[in-house]
């Protein structure tokens, strides 16, 4: 219920009391009913405006009703008894020489009491109010505990709070509440306040660091499925990069049966491995201070880049979508959780190019770092033209952007989808990969010119299109968990440790001056099956994988493969020197060489004619002279060619398409030369 109307209900319930008390102790002791009906207004306006301003100061509206507490009765007593009090007071001034009896008041405050109390112990325990007194005994907390913050729908942190107070939980001392959503931040449940949403754990733990009062640990109270839930994971991955281990309150297991048991949160029961060790001060030094660009801000990871940002204190933080709710979601996001952050919110669509060199002259930044892509494997595959628009004639409009106004720096987020591609989408962000690296090179012999990095990394738990919520909401509705391919595999990362990551790369690439034209790779680990992330997820929620869940296989999408690699085979990896991420070497390509293919490109992206655009973005990968397919298809005018890129053999023909034969393997060819 809104704070506003649960304040006037408790002012409600003030008047009722007056009225009655006036009723039962003023007639025929002191006042005649004639009497007492002319100074009844009176007494009416003063206990409204008393009651209204006491109540709102004392705070009562911002307590939660269905989870009322001792705490609470003992501050609707204090702050019943002053609005009493005050408004006694300001009767008898207003009606001198009236005589009122102390009894009146004294009758007051206990049926306010009374009624307040009621209606709150009525919201907590309808039918069983009888049982509430059992819940009244508020033990000690013991101090010495650690520090906990937890996590958790109100209802779910309810359930362990009461626990706490109870003496069946002493394992911490609860100093706050993340909320998954922002209804009720800055209330307080049984006198712990909620402090923020699942995401700014950042922001909360940092802040309560600087009151001395820092977590010791974080404290999930939710059912087994926030271990699947991706706002959970990504919580664990932030938690581990500020040192704080999470843990899960598993009820009614283990030796304690009669209350929950504290279970390590273990992110590698997903992923495989723990998650990745970030170095937050060496990001704080590249991101402190700098006016930064974001596109894409109002996706799953253009607003996780923007949100860990935002918390190392850039000067200003420009965002950028196409999605006008997207867009004001992230805003509002990062006005509520980062006060001190200039941000600035754009509705801009990175296909549109004036707009976006008109953003970039505007704002000036010293960083962009663009997310916005289109990356949903079978829509892109059945859009070609709109997945090339947005994936390449965009992305060549930001970094033209990124050159023509001087931006020392443009980190392009791309997927393990761009190697060896079979799809348009893994083709068309291998073709933005290209055009990054070449401008990169075009920069080699001048020491201030914007440098053009490229990070690159598999899938991510949580973002959207990723296979964690889709099986979350398939276990939630008790239906068959869908999987392509029973030997179909992947790259996965939390959205947390991938930004952390990429954000980590640009660090490195300007602290050690690294040489141009690579693409930083992140160490995802070995790639997990998706048919054994379905059985975790399974297990994780208390079911049995075949028995209670089944996992059902569907058959491979248009433009998938079964199995990613993070590395062209013509690619030459260098040794790691940043912990988690890999740099790789590749043929560059001239951005001349790429004018006639953009530029037929865009005539037929704008005809929305898809099958054109397919052809010819897979003639860009390939390397083939977009101007002669024909000829170019028959063998003819292909020369070795230093700048050009190197066609990979596979194995089997996905794209209907006669195989690359083992002879033109390897091959240079020239991308729109003879």
């Amino acid at each position: 219920m809104a704070q506003g109307f649960l304040l006037a209900l408790d002012v409600c319930a003030a008047v009722v009391a007056l009225v009655v008390s006036c009723f039962l102790v003023l007639p025929g002791a002191l006042l005649s009913y004639e009497q007492l009906i002319n100074k009844l207004p009176v007494l009416l306006v003063a206990t409204i405006v008393t009651s209204a301003a006491v109540f709102y100061v004392a705070g009562l509206s911002r307590r939660f009703w269905r989870f009322v507490s001792i705490v609470d009765l003992t501050l609707i007593v204090l702050a019943a008894g002053a609005a009493t009090i005050i408004a006694g007071i300001a009767a008898a001034l207003v009606l001198p020489g009236a005589t009122l009896s102390p009894a009146l008041f004294l009758l007051h405050w206990l049926l306010s009491v009374a009624a307040m109390s009621g209606m709150r112990v009525i919201s907590r325990f309808g039918p069983n109010a009888l049982l509430a007194a059992q819940r009244f005994a508020r033990p000690a907390v013991n101090k010495d505990a650690p520090r906990a913050l937890l996590a958790g729908t109100p209802a779910a942190v309810d359930s362990i709070l009461r626990d706490v107070e109870t003496g069946v939980i002493t394992e911490f001392t609860p100093v706050g509440i993340l909320d998954e959503t922002d209804a009720d931040v800055s209330r307080i449940l049984r006198g712990v306040p909620i402090l923020g949403r699942l995401q700014g754990v950042t922001r909360v733990v940092n802040d309560l660091r600087a009151k001395g009062l820092g977590p010791d640990k974080i404290v999930v109270a939710s059912n087994s499925q926030a271990l699947s839930d991706p706002r959970y994971i990504s919580l664990a991955s932030a938690a581990a990069k500020l040192e704080i281990p999470v843990s899960h309150a598993v009820q009614g297991a283990g030796a304690n049966a009669d209350g929950p048991v504290l279970r390590e949160f273990d992110m590698s029961e997903l992923l495989g491995r723990p998650p990745a060790h970030l170095d937050a001060a060496a990001i704080g030094r590249a991101l402190r201070g700098k006016r930064i660009l974001v596109t894409g801000a109002g996706g799953s990871i253009g607003g996780e880049l923007v949100r860990q940002i935002a918390g190392f204190e850039p000067e200003k933080l420009v965002i950028i979508d196409a999605s006008e709710y997207n867009l004001y979601k992230i805003d509002q996001e990062l006005r509520e959780s980062f006060e001190h952050v200039h941000v600035e919110a754009h509705l801009c669509d990175i296909r549109d190019r004036r707009g976006v060199f008109k953003t970039v002259e505007t704002h000036q930044p010293e960083l962009v770092f663009h997310a916005a892509a289109l990356k949903h494997v079978p829509l892109v595959e059945l859009n070609a033209s709109i997945g090339a628009a947005t994936n390449i004639i965009g992305t060549k409009n930001v970094a033209d952007a990124v050159k023509a106004f001087g931006v020392k720096a443009m980190i392009q987020v791309s997927t393990d989808k761009a190697v060896n591609p079979i799809g348009m989408m893994g083709a068309t962000k291998r073709v933005g990969e290209i055009y990054c690296q070449s401008l990169d090179m075009e920069g080699a012999e001048e020491p201030t010119a914007p440098r053009f990095m490229t990070v690159r990394f598999g899938n991510v738990l949580g973002s959207s299109g990723s296979v964690v919520p889709l099986f979350r909401r398939q276990l939630k509705e008790r239906v068959p968990l869908t999987v392509t391919h029973k030997e179909m595999t992947r790259y996965f990362m939390t959205i947390h440790e991938a930004v952390s990551l990429v954000l980590q790369s640009t660090q490195y690439a300007f602290e050690k001056n690294v040489e141009r034209g690579l693409v930083f790779v992140l160490d995802m680990g070995d790639p997990i099956r998706i048919v054994d992330m379905a059985h975790r997820m399974i297990r994780l929620s208390g079911l049995t994988p075949g028995g209670d869940v089944k996992v059902e296989f569907i058959g491979v999408r248009p433009g998938e493969k079964l199995h990613e690699t993070l590395f062209d085979e013509n690619e030459e990896i260098l040794p790691s020197r940043v912990p988690g991420v890999f740099e790789a070497r590749s043929t560059i390509v001239e951005p001349g060489a790429f004018h006639a293919a953009i530029e037929q490109l865009e005539e037929a992206a704008s005809e929305h004619s898809d099958d054109k655009v397919r052809d010819l973005v897979m003639a860009m990968v390939e390397g083939r002279d977009v101007r002669q397919p024909a000829a170019i298809a028959a063998g003819a005018n292909i020369k070795p060619f230093n700048g050009g890129l190197k066609i990979a053999a596979n194995e089997e023909d996905q794209r209907g398409r006669a195989p690359v034969s083992a002879a033109d393997k390897g091959q240079v060819v020239t991308l729109g030369g003879s």
